[in-house]
């Protein structure tokens, strides 16, 4: 039997006991229209009591690509302790582009997102992502994140037994 679950197989645990208004799956698209020599910045707040566990990527695609079109900024849980910059530098949106935000993180308030478009076209630039699951607060305090916690410890007991000799 094993031992431990990995973040996506604790998040399917919830999604199946079908937690009818304290865990939500969907899709999202959102689209940014960005004006030639543009910057544009988009602040996505969690609704009231809920926080986001993402288990896919940002998925970013422009009716135009370009060298000089550019996503500059994209934090997590902006303006709070736990706030994170995901991107090391700014990425060139010169094709279908990828970003992955990292570890399954509980974020509390949001994503702020910063593009610019300095080329002199105006675009349209989606984000997209394939998987969301919004979490009810309390659900993720008392229950998620301590069982990953347990996960995490149990993984490193595994890992670190001394060797029988």
């Amino acid at each position: 039997m094993r031992e431990i679950l990995t973040p996506s197989e604790l998040i399917e645990i919830y999604i199946a006991e079908g937690m009818e208004g304290k865990v939500k799956v969907f899709s999202i698209e959102i689209p940014f229209y960005i004006p030639a020599g543009g910057i544009v910045t988009f602040t996505f707040i969690l609704p009231a009591g809920m926080v986001s566990i993402h288990r896919s990527p940002a998925v970013i695609t422009s009716n135009y690509y370009h060298p000089e079109l550019q996503i500059t900024r994209l934090v997590l849980d902006p303006g709070t302790d736990k706030a994170k910059d995901v991107l090391l530098a700014p990425r060139r949106i010169t094709a279908k582009t990828t970003i992955d935000l990292g570890a399954y993180v509980v974020k509390e308030k949001g994503s702020y997102w910063e593009f610019r478009n300095n080329t002199g076209m105006a675009v349209i630039v989606r984000v997209e992502f394939a998987s969301v699951v919004w979490m009810d607060k309390v659900t993720a305090k008392e229950e998620y994140i301590p069982l990953l916690l347990l996960m995490r410890a149990r993984a490193r007991e595994l890992v670190w037994q001394p060797t029988p000799v």
